[in-house]
């Protein structure tokens, strides 16, 4: 591969699956640029790469992440672009026409307004025959005496599992639709499917320019993030593991709805078994590890991909058959959620000695996959931006 087609450009890289990504480039022998917003970003640390830009605006200011993207085009025109964020992706996907000088997947903007609105999203999947719970307007109940069933209150947009609600009862509804007055346009009510966490899944996927899978995988989730602030936040552990009617399903979705590029699509299993669709995040996954481990390299699928277009081949890889039964365990933020939910009696003690033990077990067995970039740097980080998410 000559400069102009083996250079890969990456940001934001302060989460552990854009850290593992860039890792595994620099092996690979490709030329790794990373751009961030704080340089105290553990991704700029890694060894090996080949340019860093640093500019703290970029999170807060649209056209500042267009100019300093733009910039790094322009010194490394024809690279390949990989982003791992929400607000980095939301700008691929609406300034698509400005990043003229790399190449890379993105879903068109509208696409995009309609799958990260959750209420759109669920009227959308709705529509294609996809289950979903539940879905109403914020003010559905505001003239009932009583609610017909358990409900979340959610924001229609990000948040990361922030400003969610569960209303048991009609007064919570009413004190939130009270205390919420003034921004009530932002929220929506879905039913609540009760539930352990293990009846969460998730589908990966990622999808080219003629809506077509270039590769998939899928998870059973077997803990979250859970904090004062996040009710049901990033997942901590979990499983590889078969689910080819659920992806058969989300491919024909994902193709209707002409979806490209990266997604995960979030699942959570009903009383009768059925699989309802929560949300889709339009980006690479945190426990991106466990997908390349189990033989599904999404990074290296993405580049392959993009470079074949020109007619340059990489090594084959496998796309779709991965080990099953491997699991992985993010460790910090796993161990944070257990001491919380065992403060607020939301898990016992022995529970957790138990889940503890069954760790061990696997750990015995070589089946988990124990995240190790969540290092010194990477804790670092996060006690910095700890108000976000404790």
């Amino acid at each position: 591969m000559n400069n102009k087609t083996n250079t890969v450009v990456l940001g934001l890289c302060q989460d552990v699956h854009m850290i593992h990504t860039a890792t595994s480039l620099v092996n690979k022998g490709f030329e790794v640029i990373i751009f961030d917003s704080v340089k105290y970003s553990p991704g700029l640390k890694i060894r090996g790469i080949k340019d860093k830009f640093v500019n703290e605006k970029i999170e807060k200011d649209d056209l500042s992440l267009v100019n300093l993207l733009n910039e790094i085009g322009s010194k490394y025109p024809g690279s390949i672009l990989l982003t791992g964020d929400d607000h980095t992706s939301y700008i691929l996907c609406k300034y698509k026409k400005e990043l003229k000088n790399f190449r890379f997947l993105t879903l068109d903007y509208d696409t995009y307004q309609k799958v990260n609105d959750k209420y759109l999203l669920a009227n959308l999947a709705k529509s294609y025959n996809i289950k979903v719970p539940l879905t109403s307007k914020i003010d559905a109940f505001r003239s009932s005496d009583v609610l017909p069933y358990t409900i979340l209150i959610k924001p229609k947009l990000g948040e990361a599992g922030e400003k969610q609600v569960k209303c048991n009862d009609i007064s919570q509804y009413k004190s939130f639709i009270e205390s919420n007055k003034d921004n009530l346009d932002d929220y929506f009510i879905q039913e609540y499917i009760d539930g352990p966490i293990s009846n969460l899944y998730s589908i990966n996927i990622v999808m080219d320019e003629n809506f077509n899978p270039i590769c998939t995988f899928s998870v059973n989730r077997l803990n979250i993030f859970r904090s004062k602030k996040i009710l049901e936040g990033i997942t901590t552990f979990l499983k590889g593991i078969p689910l080819e009617n659920l992806i058969r399903d989300c491919k024909i979705f994902l193709k209707k709805i002409k979806y490209v590029g990266f997604g995960e699509l979030e699942f959570k299993k009903d009383d009768n078994g059925r699989f309802n669709l929560i949300e889709i995040n339009t980006r690479l996954w945190a426990y991106l590890k466990l997908a390349t481990v189990s033989g599904i390299d999404f990074p290296y699928s993405y580049i392959k991909y993009l470079l074949k277009k020109d007619d340059i081949e990489l090594d084959d890889i496998n796309l779709n058959n991965f080990k099953e039964d491997l699991y992985y365990l993010r460790w910090a933020p796993d161990f944070y959620s257990n001491i919380f939910r065992i403060i607020n009696k939301e898990r016992s003690l022995a529970d957790f000695i138990k889940i503890m033990y069954q760790r061990l077990i696997l750990i015995i067995k070589g089946k988990l996959i124990i995240e190790k970039f969540e290092s010194f740097r990477w804790i670092f980080l996060i006690l910095r931006q700890r108000n976000r998410w404790v």
